[in-house]
């Protein structure tokens, strides 16, 4: 019986299973225009980690907190600073948390501050930083075509 499963077996079972690694990779340019969204997504990470060090260095010379910002931004300046990157390499999840997180900033620091000052400004960051995912998801596409031709 024993000859019989070795038969029918057409490998050494000892052997671990094989398998082809070889998977077709598109690494295409993207369009002019999901390349310009995505840079503008990126870039605006970049001013929006600048800003937010200004603000954290000023509050810590004065010594008092300037619209709830202390030296805990730091960890906001090296996560706007990690999406940004995300983002230049044209991650789709990276331009999402961005996004979120950019907003997620935004509601806080106007609680807390209870000013409304800088909502213009917060608008543009925020259509930039939704152009920048809408930009990543049509690169995506276009990388997904590009395999399939």
């Amino acid at each position: 019986m024993a000859k019989t499963m070795e038969a029918s077996l057409p490998h050494d079972p000892y052997q671990p299973p094989s398998a082809s690694l070889d998977v077709p990779v598109a690494d295409i340019e993207p369009s002019a225009e999901s390349a310009k969204k995505i840079k503008g997504a990126w870039m605006a990470g970049l001013v929006s980690a600048g800003i937010t060090l200004l603000f954290v260095l000023i509050s810590l010379g004065s010594g008092s907190a300037i619209m709830g910002i202390n030296a805990w931004a730091f960890v906001d300046i090296g996560i706007f600073l990690g999406l940004a990157y995300g983002v230049y390499r044209r991650s789709r999840a990276c331009a999402v948390l961005l996004f979120l997180f950019f907003l997620f900033e935004k509601i806080a620091m106007f609680a807390s501050a209870k000013s409304m000052g800088s909502v213009p400004i917060a608008i543009i960051f925020i259509y930039l930083y939704g152009r920048g995912m809408v930009g990543t998801f049509q690169y995506h596409r276009e990388r997904k075509a590009a395999l399939q031709a």
